[in-house]
């Protein structure tokens, strides 16, 4: 299994030598697709890790809290999040 394994990638690299116009534009496309997803999910991350901007938020989580008991909705990760 290993030599199969072995013999594919070797494969693989030389078609992917044969044709350095697919290449490149493989990698680029690749590369930008990873780049945004980084720059998505970081502008996410500091807009929900981000405190919020009011006196007593432990009172708005407890008011969320409140209401989820009593629709009787299973608590969210995201308001243990905000309860900081």
């Amino acid at each position: 299994m290993g030599s199969s394994l072995t013999q594919d990638l070797g494969y693989a690299l030389r078609q992917l030598l044969k044709s350095p116009a697919f290449t490149t534009s493989s990698l680029l496309t690749l590369a930008l697709g990873m780049s945004t997803n980084v720059i998505a999910f970081g502008v996410l991350h500091v807009l929900i890790r981000r405190s919020l901007d009011v006196k007593q938020p432990a009172g708005l989580y407890n008011i969320v809290h409140a209401r989820c008991r009593a629709e009787g909705l299973r608590d969210s990760a995201i308001f243990t999040t905000w309860s900081s």
